[in-house]
């Protein structure tokens, strides 16, 4: 086996791009190398994966960041050093079981990983926080692809999270053992995992004969690579790190969980419905050559998007307010009624964009599309949060109790029934075809 060292180890001209280049020479040494360890399958596949996602999250950050030097407010130095620290750790982890496998190496790697993630998720939850602010100060390029990057990576953590979260469970239980009792039941549920997923791949007309179980355990076969099918999933799956059915470390706050959902929903809603101006002013010299009731739909949908802009706005700075009040639980049922006729604004946007394609066959540019593709996967997100958890329930108990209660667009009815705006959102979707993503 060539020498890793000689690969990872070189000069370059900033700490930065040392820790960056070293993460991508592993990845590509070992995507280049042969598999001897036996086990790399799925567990190093998804420390790898997570490896990819850190590097990629940091590189596009200190990019973005490097436009915005010298704006008060918007230091995230501490998160992204205990981050870059993460994956550093977890790169040179990975190189020495490459080089010597070993039991204990395997309980080391799990360890670091679950570092990697807790540290990159607090990096992802700091960012969101200030996300709309670099958006107004950021060129849209930059707040676009610093927005789909950070998507992307809590995708691919995600995936990540659920093949690793039963060998940290095991590692939390037996933190009562020694070391080597510890890292020889990680190794035995690496083993476990590879021999499973062996026999699945290896013999496809049995397992497509077995029935599945309706609700699968935690500890459920994952297919062989992790990051093969986490790269083809990342631009049409509508999980994220923070979906209420994915528990990450550290997820013990739903409420601010929703508030940082809305967050994000605020920023995407603002970036397209500025996409969306400067489209239809873009079509304005065309506009005597189009049909009439397009140029109305057109001058309709230019004013759907300067109020929901304006509202967008205002309730940021809500949100800001009501995360302070958090501890107290004073929630204001203006606030929620502003939230809902917000979400409302954003899938009649959605609607209208969509009906444009379809109906009147008017093209729009490829960021606009893409553009519509986030906003409607936050939002869903944002109503299914809502739906399942404490705050939607105060809120609705307060609303019953009032005089005129408000009908909020997101009202949970039964569990297995979606919301009024989860339907036309997902209606409102963009097929995720080359053109489209």
């Amino acid at each position: 086996m060539p020498q890793v060292s000689g690969i990872h180890r070189r000069s370059y001209s900033t700490p930065h791009e040392t820790h960056e280049m070293d993460c991508e020479a592993h990845y590509q040494w070992t995507v280049n190398s042969a598999d001897n360890s036996g086990l790399h399958l799925p567990v190093i596949e998804a420390c790898r994966t997570v490896l990819f996602a850190a590097t990629s999250l940091h590189s596009t950050l200190r990019r973005c960041l490097h436009c915005c030097s010298g704006k008060d407010g918007l230091s995230l130095g501490p998160q992204l050093r205990r981050s870059t620290g993460s994956a550093e750790k977890l790169v040179a982890v990975l190189d020495t079981l490459d080089l010597q496998p070993s039991p204990s190496q395997c309980a080391e790697l799990v360890r670091a990983a679950a570092s990697n993630i807790s540290s990159l998720k607090d990096l992802v939850y700091a960012l969101q926080a200030r996300i709309s602010e670099l958006a107004q100060i950021l060129d849209p390029k930059f707040s676009r692809h610093l927005l789909v990057t950070v998507y992307s990576a809590t995708v691919d953590l995600k995936e990540a999270w659920d093949t690793l979260s039963p060998l940290i469970n095991a590692e939390k239980h037996g933190t009562t053992s020694d070391h080597s009792n510890s890292a020889t039941r990680t190794t035995q549920s690496i083993h476990s995992m590879n021999a499973s997923n062996t026999i699945s791949t290896a013999t496809p007309a049995a397992t497509t004969t077995t029935p599945t179980p309706s609700k699968p355990s935690p500890t459920t076969n994952k297919p062989p690579s992790p990051l093969a099918l986490s790269r083809g999933r990342s631009q049409s799956t509508e999980s994220s790190l923070y979906s209420p059915q994915g528990t990450s470390p550290g997820d013990d706050n739903p409420d601010q969980q929703l508030y940082t959902l809305l967050k994000l929903a605020i920023a995407h809603s603002l970036h397209v419905t500025d996409l969306l101006k400067h489209s239809v002013q873009d079509s304005a010299p065309a506009e005597n050559g189009l049909p009439p009731p397009l140029q109305s739909k057109l001058s309709d949908l230019t004013r759907q998007s300067a109020n929901a802009a304006e509202l967008a706005i205002r309730l940021d700075k809500h949100v800001d307010i009501h995360k302070e009040e958090l501890v107290r639980k004073e929630l204001t049922r203006s606030f929620w009624e502003e939230t809902d006729h917000f979400l409302k604004i954003v899938v009649s946007i959605m609607s209208s964009v969509r009906a444009l394609i379809t109906e009147d066959d008017f093209q729009w540019p490829k960021p606009v599309k893409q553009g519509c593709l986030q906003v409607t996967r936050v939002t869903t997100e944002v109503a299914k949060q809502w739906n399942t958890n404490l705050i939607s329930q105060q809120n609705q108990q307060q609303s019953l109790q009032s005089e005129n209660p408000p009908r909020p667009s997101l009202e949970a009815t039964t569990t297995s029934h979606t919301t009024s705006s989860i339907s036309i959102t997902s209606s409102c979707s963009f097929p995720a075809s080359n053109d489209n993503i």
